[in-house]
């Protein structure tokens, strides 16, 4: 009973010291903001879609975003998410291009076929019988 007790003790004296092996402040390099971003869907490449990203800085806090999407394949028994979709993109950066919030506005267009497939919890089960 002893031994928990100064084990606690020692563990929460422990707990709260903060220990520093050196205490001396770097100078860290100025990183100038960045002019473009490249980058994918992880989400996209697990359904088999293949699909890239850019971003353009256009002004001091806008940039254009363009992404698209790209799912050629027909699955067994005809089952198919085939689509192609693009999505361009406006946003304006509240503190710094490409650094945490923005506000953006994107228009949206796809064409796809989609059919002979079974969703889970019943979502369009028209999917099953008919082709969209």
């Amino acid at each position: 009973m002893v031994r928990k007790f100064a084990f606690c003790c020692i563990f929460i004296f422990f707990l709260g010291i903060t220990l520093h092996a050196q205490n001396t402040e770097l100078p860290r390099p100025q990183i100038a903001s960045s002019e473009i971003g490249i980058k994918s869907n992880l989400l996209y490449n697990a359904t088999t879609t293949f699909n890239l990203g850019t971003e353009f800085r256009i002004a001091s806090r806008w940039t254009l975003d363009f992404s698209a999407n790209y799912n050629p394949w027909t699955f067994s028994d005809n089952k198919k998410i085939k689509h192609i979709a693009i999505q361009p993109e406006f946003r304006y950066w509240i503190c710094e291009p490409f650094n945490k919030h923005f506000i953006g506005i994107h228009g949206h267009y796809a064409y796809y076929n989609a059919g002979n497939i079974k969703l889970p919890l019943n979502i369009y089960p028209t999917l099953q019988d008919h082709r969209f």
